[in-house]
């Protein structure tokens, strides 16, 4: 009878679905010259999840590092991201952890780039990005037409999904860029 419990026990965890919730890492900026600014009115960088999951996912002891040998460098405290949400998470090295207002990692992203990962509770790495270098205001995100590619963005969208007008050049559609606006004429 012992041995059938067991099979029994081994053939349902073999059967079950994952809980594991798919979230990943969407958008990055890690040169912020002032595009977004964090509560404190600081230009800080920040890394954008987003739950493509069809069910709420639990982030509490997830852990994000820019540190392949410290997977939890920082771990987040209790907060759902609603299936389609987005998070943003500061890099901003002021370490806050409340939940309820903006979160702010223990550590700064380099703008000469660099690799951010992203890990579940059960030490498994659900996300790894590696960060190439980038000009002030643009960030770097996956395309929203193919999310297996990363792109450029002129115009990025922390909390927001990803735009559809990103370049695989950080130079493409420079002339398109928000920088440099009329904003009158004399007549």
């Amino acid at each position: 009878m012992g041995h059938l419990f067991s099979l029994g026990l081994l053939l349902g965890s073999a059967c079950s679905t994952s809980t594991t919730p798919t979230v990943v890492i969407s958008e990055v900026m890690s040169n912020n010259g002032g595009s977004h600014l964090d509560e404190d009115g600081d230009a800080a960088d920040w890394i954008e999840l987003h739950n493509t999951g069809d069910s709420p996912a639990s982030l509490q002891g997830w852990g994000i590092t820019d540190d392949s040998g410290n997977p939890f460098k920082w771990t987040l405290p209790y907060v759902v991201i609603a299936p389609g949400e987005q998070l943003i998470l500061y890099a901003s090295d002021k370490d806050k952890r409340n939940p309820s207002e903006p979160l702010h990692t223990n550590f700064r992203i380099k703008a000469t780039g660099e690799e951010l990962m992203l890990t579940s509770t059960d030490a498994v790495l659900v996300d790894r990005v590696e960060l190439p270098p980038t000009s002030a205001d643009i960030s770097w995100g996956r395309d929203i037409h193919d999310p297996s590619n990363w792109v450029y963005f002129h115009r990025p969208s922390p909390g927001q999904p990803n735009s559809p007008d990103g370049w695989t050049h950080p130079l493409e559609g420079a002339t398109d860029s928000p920088s440099l606006q009329i904003s009158e004429f004399l007549v």
